[in-house]
C-alpha cells in the first residue's frame, strides 16, 4: 500500500485454509532461507558474554515482507531479505557487508533513524564500537555511527528507539552491563578470546578486586574509578556488583545526536538486560522500564515532559525481579492501560527449583533490606491508572517460566486476548549449588587447575520456550495456561532474543528466535480459526512509523489497545505492525489512533481480515482530526483517604532465631482496631493497637485532627497488641477498653502475655483494671469480640490464642469468658470445650447464624476448618461445623464479616485468606501440608512444609535452610543433586507420623451462602485474589440498596526466600445481588491502601463515616465515604441507626435491626463487637434508600424486641430500649 494522501487505507488478508497438527510449525531452514545461528566460542561463554543475542524485523526495502537482521557474538551477524512469504536470501554482503564485523554483537534494531521513511539498522556490541547502518534507500547500507554520535563503546546490552519528548524525531536508548564478572578466575579470564574490535585489555574491562573503606555511619563506600563495578546500600555486609550507566541519545536532527543522560535524570548502573519504551501513565509520553540482572535495581523511568525522567520504582511498584532479564508490556486485562511482565530465572519444575535456590545465606541479607524489595522470580505489573501497580505473576501463572529470557506478549491464537511467550535455556549452569561447593572446596585446597577444569566442565542445560495462553474475560484477562506443546512451541534449546511478528502477512503471528550455537529457529503461525486486523502507521508531524502511537480497536464488544514499540522482550526489536485478534466478532466498530504529535483519528464500522494503514494528518473523508485530547483522571468516586498520625512501629525481632523454618514471621501480625464513643460526646474515638516496644493509641476526632488521648496504657509498652474491643465490663454505663496481648517476642507464659483491660470514669479517662477482674492467662491472645451470649444483660467475651511462642504452629486453648458481675471467668472447658482445640485463631465474630435470636460464635483459624459453634440458649456452646458443612474447608483464614449478603432473611460469611497470588497452592486433591516437631532433637520446634505434586509429597524449603536447621538432612543428603530428587518420605521418614500435621486445601478468599441449613462456598472474583487479605467488611458503600464487600491485601511477614505477598492495594466489590460481586478498581473506588494492611473496621459516627484500616509497620489510614452523600450539602442519604440499651450493653452489641415498610423487611443489620480482623466496628447500622414510612424493628439481645417509626430517613436515628 502506497498511500497518496493522509486518511485509512486497506487491503484484504490472505485466506488461511485449516492444517492439521499444532498451531505452529517449525519451517526448516532448508525452506527459509535463514541459515543462521549465533556462535559462541565454548571459552567465551562467561559472565557476561554468555547473555546470548539478539535479531530484528523491519520492511527496510519497501517491498511489504519484514526483513530480518540477525546477531552474533563471534560469528558473523546476516542480514535476511524476504523474497516470498517466509522465504529469505541471506544479503549481507549485498547490502554493504552487514557482518558487523569481529565483535561480540548483542543486539539489534531497525528504526528510521534519519527520519527519511526508509528504516536504518543500530547494532549494539560489547565493548566495540555500536553501528549505524543507515539505509541509502536502494537497499544498500552505510555505516555511519560515528558522525552521527552514535558509536559508542560501551557493554552495550540493548538499544531501544522512542521519540521521548515528541518532536517528530527518535531519540535512543542504549542499555548496558558490563563485559566480564568480577571474582572469576584469572585461568578462565585469561582463556577468553576478545574480539578484535574491543580496544581494551582484559586487566582494564576487569580491574583489580578493590579495598571497601567506611564513612562515618559505618557503611561502605566505593573507591573512586569503580562505579561501574559495584555499589553499596546502606549496612550492606558487602558490595554489590553494578554495571556501567545507561545512555539516552537526543535527536536533535540533521544527523546531530546528544548524549543528554545526565541532564535527563538517567542514573542507572546496573546490569542491564532489558529496556522497553512505554506509556505506562497515557499521558501522551514514553516512560522506560529499565530490567537489571543480580542486586541492581530494575527502574521506572516516568516521563516529565521537560526533557526529564524521574526514577519512581519505589512509589509506583512493590517489588521488582532480582535476575531482571527480558521485559514487555500489553493490556492484558482490557482496561485501555498497559500491563508490563519482567523475566526472572524461576524453575516451573521442582528439582531445578531446588537446584536453583542452592544456597541463600549470600543474599538473605539484600532480600530483607532491599528496597523495593526484590524477588526471584517473574513479575507482572498490573496497571490501575492510579500511583501504583498491582503485582499478579502468581495470580496469572507467570511467576515461573524457567531460565528466562526474552518474554513477550501477543495474541498468538487470534481470539482477542493477548497470551505470553517466552524463550528459556542456561547458557553455563555456573549456578549448579554441587558444582559451586566442589570448586570452592578445590580452591582452597590448592588445586587451583583441578577447579578450572571443573568450572570449564559446566554444561549448558536446554530449556523448553514457554508458550501461555491469557484465559480471556472468565479471569479478567489474567491468568494463563500452559500451551506450549499443544501449539508446537515447546522447543527445548538454549534461545535467547526473540521476535513475535506476521512475517508472512497472512495476519497471524509467528515467532522467530536466535538460539545460542544452534540453528534460529522460525515457527510458522498455520491457525485458521479467530478473524483479525494489522494497522500499519505512518507519521506526518510524528515519526515517520508512528512509535509511541497508540492504537485503539473495538470489536465484539471488546476494546483492545496497543502501542507501536520497536524494541520487545529481549535485545530484539520487531516491526512497527500492530495485530489484534478478533476472536468471532465480524465487525470493527472503532478503530482510534493517538499520534504522538496529539493528532487523533477515529475510523468505525470498518471490515474485518484486513491490514489498514493509517496516515497522519488532515484530509477529506472519514476519521475525525482532534489536537491534543485532553483527559483527565477522575477522583475515587466511593473514599477519600486520610493518612492518620497513628503510626505503628515495629522493633527488630528475629523470628527464625528461634524456629529457623517458619512460614512467617509471628511478631508482625498487628496492630488491631477499636472504635467506640468513650466520652458520652455522640461521636466515636478510636484504638489502633502497639507494636512490641510501643504503647497503643487512642484518638479523639476533632475537625482536622486526630488528639491521641493519654492512658494507662503507655505503661504497658512491653505487650504486643493484637485484638481490642470496647464494652462496658462493669455495669456503669460506659465503654472500657480490653486488649488482647499477642505475639512472641516476650516468649512463652511471660507477664507480657497478660491480655488488659482499661476501666473507663465515664468522660474518656482510663485507669487499668485490678487484677482479679481477669483471670491470669499468658498466653499469645489474638482477636477479641463481645457479646451478651447468656443474655444477663453484660458482654461476655470470646479471646482468640494465636501460638504458643516458639512452637509455631502449636496454639494453646482460646478462652470464652463470661461476665460475673464484672468479673471475667474462663468457662470454655465447662461450656464449649471446642474451643479449647480451636487452633491458631485469627478472628471471631457473635452473629446469629441459625436465626433464633441467640448469637452463635464464629472462629476463624489458619491452617483449620471455619468453625461454627451453636449458642443452646446461653447454656453451652455446641460445635455445628460438621452438619453446616464446612468440616472440610480448611485454609489459612485470616478475616471474617457476617451479614444477610443475598436479602433471604439468613447471615451469610465472607472469610480472608491467604489468596492465589502466592508461591503456594493448595486444594482438596492437592493439599499443602504443615508438619511439626523437634525432628532432630536439640530442643527447637522444627517445621516442615510440604506441597502435593504429579510425583508425590516434596518439600518447599530447600537443602540449605533445612539442614541449617536440621544438620541430619545434610548429612542424609549431601548434595542438593540428592535432595531435589528426594520426596518429603525420602527426606523425614518415619518422624513425620509422629508429628504436629496440619492441612489446607483452600487458599482462597470465599463468601459463603446459608442455603438449606448449610454453609456453601464460592472464591470471590478473581482480582480479589491478587493477595492476602486480613480485614474484610460487609457495607453498602454504594447506597444503591445492595451490600458490597471491602477487603484490605498483602502480608509482608513471609520468610525472605517466600518475599513479601505484596501484591494487591484492597479492594472495594460491588455487590450485583444473589451473592455476585464485581471488582471496582482503585481509581474509581478511592480505596488504594498500600503497605501491610491488617485491621478494617466501619467508623459511623459523629458526622464521620469511612473505612478506618490498620497497617503494620506504617500509619493508620482513614478513608472517608464519598458515596451515599447529597451532591447539595454533602449530608449523608442514609439512615444511621444507633441503640441505646441498658447498662451492661449500652450500645446493643447483639442486637439485630430491620428496617420494615408495610411489614416487610427490606433490609437487616447487626450490632457486632468483633470480626474483620482485630477490629470492632462502630455500633451502628446504615441503611440507604429508606421510605418515609419505613419502620425499624430491633431484636435485642435480651430476646425482646420493639419498633420505632423513622422520623428522617437521611439522618441519625437513636432507638432506646
Amino acid at each position: 500500500m502506497v498511500p497518496g494522501a493522509a486518511g485509512l487505507f486497506a487491503e484484504p488478508l490472505p485466506a488461511r485454509a485449516k492444517v492439521d497438527g499444532p498451531r505452529f510449525h517449525k519451517v526448516d531452514p532448508a525452506r527459509s532461507g535463514l541459515r543462521f545461528q549465533n556462535e559462541l566460542r565454548r571459552e567465551n561463554v562467561v559472565a557476561y558474554v554468555y547473555t546470548g543475542a539478539g535479531l530484528a524485523v523491519g520492511d527496510y526495502d519497501g517491498d511489504g515482507w519484514p526483513d530480518v537482521y540477525l546477531v552474533s557474538q563471534d560469528g558473523p551477524n546476516k542480514l535476511f531479505r524476504q523474497t516470498a512469504p517466509l522465504v529469505f536470501e541471506d544479503v549481507t554482503a549485498k547490502a554493504g557487508g552487514l557482518d558487523g564485523g569481529d565483535a561480540w554483537g548483542n543486539a539489534a534494531s531497525f528504526a528510521d533513524v534519519d527520519d527519511d521513511g526508509d528504516l536504518d539498522l543500530y547494532v549494539c556490541n560489547l565493548e566495540s564500537p555500536n553501528l549505524l547502518y543507515v539505509n541509502q534507500g536502494d537497499g544498500t547500507f552505510v555505516e555511519k555511527a560515528g558522525p552521527f554520535g552514535l558509536g559508542l563503546t560501551a557493554a552495550s546490552m540493548g538499544c531501544a528507539f522512542a521519540d521521548y519528548d515528541n518532536d517528530g524525531d527518535l531519540d535512543l536508548y542504549v542499555l548496558t552491563n558490563r563485559m566480564l564478572k568480577h571474582l572469576l578466575p584469572d585461568e578462565i579470564v585469561a582463556g577468553v578470546t576478545l574480539p578484535k574490535a574491543v580496544k581494551k585489555t582484559k586487566a582494564e574491562l576487569l580491574p583489580p578486586y578493590p579495598t571497601f573503606a567506611k564513612d562515618d555511619q559505618g557503611d561502605l563506600v566505593v573507591p573512586k574509578g569503580y562505579e561501574d563495578h559495584f555499589f553499596t546500600l546502606p549496612g550492606s555486609p558487602s558490595p554489590f556488583q553494578a554495571g556501567q550507566c545507561d545512555r539516552l541519545f537526543r535527536n536533535d536532527g540533521y544527523g546531530q545526536w546528544v548524549d543528554v543522560t545526565r541532564q535527563a535524570g538517567i542514573q542507572d548502573h546496573g546490569n542491564g538486560l532489558s529496556v522497553v519504551w512505554w506509556d505506562f501513565d497515557g499521558d501522551g509520553r514514553m516512560d522506560l522500564y529499565v530490567a537489571n540482572d543480580f542486586q541492581s535495581p530494575d527502574q521506572l523511568y516516568r516521563n516529565l515532559g521537560d526533557g526529564r525522567f524521574a526514577d519512581v520504582t519505589k512509589e509506583r511498584l512493590p517489588h521488582t525481579a532480582f535476575f531482571g532479564m527480558g521485559c514487555d508490556f500489553g493490556d492484558l486485562d482490557h482496561d485501555g492501560r498497559f500491563d508490563l511482565c519482567v523475566a526472572d530465572m524461576s524453575s516451573t519444575q521442582h528439582y531445578w527449583g531446588k537446584m536453583l535456590m542452592g544456597s541463600m545465606d549470600q543474599h538473605r541479607w539484600f532480600l530483607m533490606n532491599a528496597v523495593p524489595q526484590q524477588y526471584m522470580r517473574n513479575a507482572l505489573y498490573v496497571n490501575t491508572g492510579t500511583e501504583r501497580f498491582l503485582e499478579a505473576a502468581y495470580l496469572a501463572g507467570l511467576a515461573s517460566s524457567d531460565w528466562t529470557w526474552a518474554v513477550r506478549f501477543a495474541d498468538l491464537d487470534d481470539d482477542g486476548w493477548l497470551d505470553f511467550y517466552a524463550t528459556n535455556g542456561i547458557p553455563v549452569f555456573t549456578d549448579n549449588p554441587d558444582i559451586g561447593e566442589r570448586f570452592t572446596k578445590l580452591w582452597l585446597e590448592g588445586a587451583r587447575q583441578q577447579a578450572v577444569e571443573l568450572f570449564r566442565s559446566i554444561p549448558s542445560v536446554a530449556e523448553k520456550n514457554v508458550a501461555r495462553r491469557n484465559d480471556g474475560a472468565a479471569v479478567g484477562g489474567l491468568h494463563f495456561t500452559d500451551m506450549g506443546a499443544e501449539w508446537g512451541l515447546d522447543e527445548s534449546n538454549v534461545a535467547h532474543g526473540a521476535v513475535v511478528a506476521d512475517l508472512d502477512r497472512d495476519g497471524d503471528l509467528d515467532v522467530l528466535t536466535n538460539n545460542l550455537n544452534a540453528p534460529c529457529s522460525l515457527f510458522e503461525n498455520r491457525g485458521s480459526d479467530g478473524h483479525r486486523v494489522l494497522v500499519e502507521l505512518r507519521g506526518d508531524e510524528s515519526n515517520s512509523r508512528g512509535v509511541g502511537a497508540v492504537v485503539e480497536v473495538t470489536a465484539g464488544g471488546t476494546k483492545q489497545t496497543a502501542q507501536v514499540s520497536l524494541t520487545r522482550g529481549y535485545m530484539s526489536a520487531g516491526d512497527a505492525v500492530l495485530h489484534f485478534g478478533l476472536g468471532a466478532a465480524t465487525t470493527i466498530d472503532a478503530l482510534e489512533v493517538r499520534w504522538p504529535s496529539g493528532v487523533v483519528q477515529r475510523f468505525e464500522k470498518l471490515a474485518v481480515d484486513q491490514r489498514y494503514l493509517v496516515v497522519e494528518g488532515p484530509y477529506e473523508g472519514p476519521g475525525a482530526i482532534i489536537r491534543d485530547p485532553k483527559v483527565d483522571a477522575a477522583p475515587g468516586e466511593y473514599l477519600s483517604a486520610e493518612r492518620l498520625a497513628a503510626r505503628h512501629r515495629e522493633r527488630d525481632f528475629d523470628d527464625y532465631a528461634v524456629q529457623p523454618l517458619l512460614p512467617h514471621r509471628l511478631s508482625r501480625l498487628g496492630p488491631g482496631a477499636a472504635i467506640g464513643d468513650v466520652d458520652g460526646d455522640g461521636r466515636d474515638e478510636y484504638w489502633i493497637g502497639g507494636a512490641a516496644g510501643q504503647a497503643g493509641s487512642l484518638m479523639r476526632i476533632g475537625g482536622k485532627e486526630h488528639v491521641a488521648i493519654a492512658g494507662p496504657w503507655s505503661d504497658d509498652a512491653g505487650c504486643e497488641d493484637l485484638g481490642a474491643c470496647f464494652l462496658d465490663f462493669d455495669r456503669d454505663g460506659d465503654l472500657d477498653l480490653y486488649v488482647a496481648s499477642g505475639g512472641v517476642e516476650a516468649g512463652e507464659r511471660t507477664e507480657l502475655l497478660r491480655d488488659r483491660l482499661y476501666v473507663n470514669d465515664g468522660k474518656g479517662a482510663f485507669t487499668k483494671a485490678p487484677d482479679g477482674v481477669l483471670p491470669d492467662h499468658r498466653a499469645s491472645s489474638s482477636c477479641v469480640s463481645a457479646a451478651d451470649f447468656d443474655r444477663d444483660g453484660d458482654l461476655d467475651l470470646f479471646v482468640g490464642t494465636r501460638v504458643v511462642p516458639g512452637r509455631f504452629p502449636q496454639s494453646g486453648p482460646s478462652r470464652l469468658l463470661r461476665n460475673d458481675g464484672g468479673r471475667f471467668v474462663d468457662v470454655a472447658a465447662e461450656l464449649a470445650p471446642g474451643l479449647r482445640e480451636a487452633g491458631m485463631v485469627t478472628s471471631a465474630l457473635w452473629t446469629d447464624v441459625d436465626g433464633d435470636g441467640f448469637v452463635d460464635l464464629v472462629v476463624a483459624a489458619s491452617w483449620q476448618t471455619l468453625r461454627v459453634f451453636g449458642n443452646e440458649r446461653g447454656e453451652r456452646l455446641v460445635d455445628r461445623t460438621q452438619a453446616l458443612g464446612l468440616h472440610e474447608l480448611r485454609g489459612q483464614w485470616n478475616g471474617l464479616a457476617a451479614g444477610d449478603l443475598d436479602g433471604d432473611g439468613d447471615v451469610d460469611l465472607v472469610a480472608t485468606n491467604l489468596g492465589l497470588n502466592t508461591k503456594y497452592k493448595a486444594s482438596p486433591q492437592k493439599p499443602q501440608r504443615l508438619y511439626a516437631r523437634d525432628f532432630d532433637g536439640n530442643g527447637t520446634f522444627d517445621v516442615v512444609e510440604s506441597k502435593t505434586a504429579a510425583e508425590g509429597e516434596l518439600p518447599v524449603r530447600g537443602l540449605s535452610c533445612s539442614s541449617q536447621a536440621m544438620p541430619f538432612v545434610r548429612e542424609r543428603f549431601p548434595t542438593y543433586d540428592q535432595f531435589a530428587r528426594a520426596k518429603l518420605g525420602d527426606i523425614y521418614g518415619k518422624a513425620l507420623g509422629d508429628s504436629l500435621v496440619l492441612e489446607c486445601n483452600e487458599l482462597r478468599h470465599v463468601v459463603l451462602e446459608q442455603r438449606d441449613g448449610r454453609f456453601h462456598p464460592s472464591p470471590l472474583p478473581w482480582l480479589a485474589q491478587v493477595s492476602t487479605a486480613f480485614g474484610v467488611a460487609i457495607t453498602d458503600a454504594d447506597a444503591d440498596g445492595v451490600q458490597d464487600l471491602v477487603l484490605v491485601h498483602n502480608f509482608f511477614s513471609p520468610e525472605p526466600e517466600t518475599g513479601r505477598i505484596d501484591g494487591g492495594l484492597g479492594l472495594l466489590l460491588r455487590g450485583l445481588g444473589k451473592l455476585q460481586f464485581e471488582p471496582v478498581r482503585g481509581e474509581v473506588s478511592g480505596l488504594l491502601v498500600t503497605g501491610d494492611a491488617k485491621a478494617l473496621a466501619l467508623l459511623d459516627g459523629g458526622g464521620t463515616a469511612g473505612l478506618l484500616i490498620t497497617r503494620n509497620d506504617a500509619e493508620a489510614l482513614l478513608l472517608h465515604s464519598i458515596r451515599g452523600r447529597n451532591a447539595s450539602d454533602g449530608s449523608s442519604s442514609f439512615l444511621r441507626v444507633r441503640l441505646r440499651g441498658p447498662a451492661g450493653n449500652p450500645t446493643g452489641v447483639g442486637a439485630r435491626v430491620d428496617l420494615l415498610q408495610d411489614g416487610k423487611v427490606l433490609a437487616r443489620g447487626e450490632v457486632q463487637a468483633g470480626g474483620s480482623y482485630l477490629a470492632q466496628s462502630s455500633p451502628s447500622v446504615a441503611f440507604p434508600k429508606v421510605p418515609a414510612d419505613a419502620v425499624v424493628r430491633v431484636h435485642w439481645p435480651d430476646g425482646s424486641s420493639s419498633e420505632t417509626k423513622v422520623a428522617n430517613p437521611s439522618g441519625a436515628m437513636v432507638v432506646t430500649r
